[in-house]
């Protein structure tokens, strides 16, 4: 009997050591878990708003330069007049530059009376000009109307929606937006409209190649809550018809919608972390032009959706009860195995921060150039400007974009564009100082930073990686050739410049070069 209590006892004992191990190891395992799970989530924030104000930046210089083009035919017109020309010149300009931006499915004059007096159509790689017997009245457009209400100088910008001939929509599908502006004579008197009918196709494929970067699903919507870019396709365009106008992420996500419309850029739902950015027009268009332009769809939204179910459904950590089962769910076996406890924990929290490290070194590097990525790049350049004027302080910033990317693309396949972009990257690398380093800006473009250098200096290194293209060129036979351009700005500690601003007009020499080299760039190789 006395034997059977001592056991009852064992029993006992090995009950409770067995229960107090595991919850050592519940406890253990739970703040570990919930340490570097936190963290892992963080890092899915920070990367959601990167993503979401990288397609931002990109829609409003899309949209900068297809303003800058509308002013460009404008000017091209009234020369023409001016100097007497015929609307057989102005169209052959017209055509040329068509044929050139590529980017145009039709540039047209319409009168005031709503007739097209000229329709250059873009169709096969090659621009027409449509015989007058083809030109229509577009007195009834909603476009031709509301640009013809217009002030003097204000341009119209149309809502992004699918091209129609007569009432039908045209297949395959031609996303557009129309950028107009009414001419007038010299005395003021309103002449007509001039439309560009901007192919809004590349500006939606880079929308979903930047989203490659998110964790996500990212959308790009309409003011109402319309998806004009979708990860599934089939949601896409649903307003364009009758019997699907209800098919909207505002009904699909009724509360998250409301919340984004209050202004709520990042927030947690039953549904998941919802990232968004207001793509508000008049911010991103400078001020000189946006007070002079009247956006005809409202509010665009970017947003992307991490869904709590899914690859990242571990990292939720908001709601206790599912975070606890599911952590009981995936670690059920270090709570069985009490005898090997401790040193499963050693081996989680050893595994799950090498985890950790290996997800924020993605969050500061670029997986394909392994250079610095815009964000970590941009905080390590604001980190090396010094508190006040003491100490001696230069620098030189040289912004580089990849020339002829889309064609290496297009022609040769992403795989060796990739490889062009790769290329270029380690060149640089092989060629700046220890001290320099180099950001990936995001797709063709890169920063490079010289430290304690002034641009002269800088010119000479640069000189060093455009003759290190060269010799590539020369002697690799690849099927393209490599050509950058680039623009150099020094700053030292007697300026008052913040780092934003140093970027722009870096930038803005870059593509006064870039516009120079690009009139008859052709980077794929005759075979």
């Amino acid at each position: 009997m006395y034997k059977d209590k001592n056991e009852v006892g064992q029993y006992r004992v090995f009950f409770v050591t067995l229960t107090l191990l595991m919850t050592i190891a519940f406890a253990m395992i739970y703040f570990i878990e919930r340490e570097v799970r936190s963290a892992r989530f963080e890092i899915i924030e920070t990367n959601e708003k990167r993503v979401v104000s990288l397609e931002n930046d990109y829609i409003g210089n899309e949209f900068r330069m297809v303003l800058s083009d509308l002013n460009f035919i404008d000017s091209i017109f009234d020369v023409g007049l001016t100097a007497s020309h015929t609307f057989e010149e102005i169209k052959n300009e017209w055509m040329h530059f068509s044929t050139e931006r590529f980017i145009y499915d039709k540039i047209r004059f319409i009168d005031t009376d709503g007739n097209e007096r000229i329709r250059i159509n873009h169709l096969n790689d090659e621009a027409y000009d449509v015989p007058k017997g083809e030109l229509q009245n577009k007195a009834s457009r909603y476009y031709f109307q509301d640009t013809m209400k217009l002030d003097p100088g204000v341009v119209y910008v149309s809502p992004m929606d699918l091209d129609m001939e007569g009432d039908q929509i045209v297949e395959p599908h031609i996303p557009l937006i129309r950028f107009a502006k009414q001419h007038y004579d010299e005395y003021g008197n309103s002449k007509g409209i001039l439309v560009l009918d901007y192919r809004a196709k590349d500006l939606l494929e880079a929308f979903k190649k930047i989203t490659f970067n998110s964790n996500g699903e990212m959308a790009l919507l309409n003011s109402g809550g319309y998806w004009l870019s979708a990860q599934n396709s089939e949601l896409e365009w649903r307003f364009m018809s009758e019997n699907e106008k209800d098919v909207t992420f505002k009904n699909q996500y009724p509360v998250e919608w409301n919340t984004i419309l209050k202004g709520k850029t990042q927030f947690l739902s039953e549904n998941g972390l919802f990232t968004s950015e207001i793509v508000n027009f008049k911010t991103i268009i400078d001020s000189s032009q946006g007070k002079n332009i009247l956006f005809g769809d409202g509010h665009w939204y970017i947003v992307s959706v991490v869904p709590r179910k899914g690859e990242y459904a571990s990292t939720f950590v908001d709601i206790q009860s599912d975070f606890i089962l599911n952590l009981i769910k995936d670690d059920i076996i270090y709570f069985l195995m009490v005898i090997i406890i401790s040193l499963l924990i050693a081996f989680l929290f050893d595994r799950d921060r090498s985890a950790y490290s290996k997800m924020k070194y993605y969050s500061e590097y670029d997986t394909l150039t392994k250079v610095l990525n815009r964000r970590a790049g941009i905080t390590r350049l604001k980190e090396m400007f010094p508190i006040n004027d003491r100490r001696h302080f230069l620098l030189s910033v040289c912004f580089v974009d990849v020339n002829g990317l889309k064609q290496v693309n297009d022609k040769l396949g992403h795989k060796l564009g990739d490889e062009l972009i790769v290329t270029v990257a380690d060149v640089v690398k092989r060629m700046i100082r220890d001290n320099d380093f180099i950001i990936r800006m995001g797709g063709d473009e890169f920063l490079i930073v010289f430290d304690d250098l002034d641009s002269v200096g800088a010119e000479t290194v640069w000189e060093r990686i455009v003759d290190t293209f060269e010799q590539i060129n020369d002697f690799e036979h690849r099927p393209y050739l490599i050509s950058v351009s680039h623009g150099m700005v020094s700053h030292n500690n007697k300026e008052n410049t913040k780092v934003d601003e140093l970027i722009k007009w870096a930038d803005e020499k870059m593509y006064v070069e870039k516009n120079i080299l690009k009139t008859n760039l052709n980077v794929i190789r005759k075979t």
